[in-house]
């Protein structure tokens, strides 16, 4: 299915992908008392290893009721996304229902502009993606006082 990089399972909620030029991780962790999905990058995120999330993303929405998501971009060191592959998934259906409130927090300036722009690319099927620069930012706007995450199995 991948060419570029490895896809490994470290524990069962985390996913570390592999690939020629350095690692990058992804951990999923649910607050169910805030009815919040989280999910934090770090290290180098690449095409594929985003492409790879984010169906890990939509087959766990598939089969769970409603809820609210986090994308956390803070702990990436490099983001080697092409713009074209952001347009794609930016057409395509959001992983949870449009109605929830879904928040990207991107720290960096790069990264920030690419999800700016993921954003305004899928408007009409996420009219409530927002992109903010810190994870204060995410829970104001998700009106979390208390975050208490823990991590998910995905699969």
């Amino acid at each position: 299915m991948m060419r570029a990089c490895e896809l490994h399972s470290l524990r069962r909620q985390e996913v570390m992908f592999k690939n020629s030029t350095g690692d990058s991780r992804n951990l999923f962790e649910f607050d169910t008392p805030n009815n919040t999905l989280r999910s934090s990058w770090e290290g180098r995120v690449t095409e594929e290893a985003l492409l790879v999330s984010y169906s890990a993303g939509q087959r766990y929405a598939a089969s769970h009721p409603p809820y609210r998501s986090i994308l956390d971009f803070s702990s990436v060191t490099s983001f080697d996304v092409p713009t074209e592959a952001l347009r794609t998934l930016g057409k395509r259906p959001p992983p949870s229902a449009a109605q929830m409130m879904f928040v990207i927090v991107a720290p960096g300036d790069l990264v920030y502009g690419l999800s700016r722009m993921f954003a305004v690319l899928g408007e009409e099927t996420r009219p409530n993606l927002r992109v903010v620069r810190t994870m204060q930012e995410a829970y104001d706007l998700l009106e979390i006082d208390s975050p208490q995450f823990s991590p998910i199995n995905i699969d």
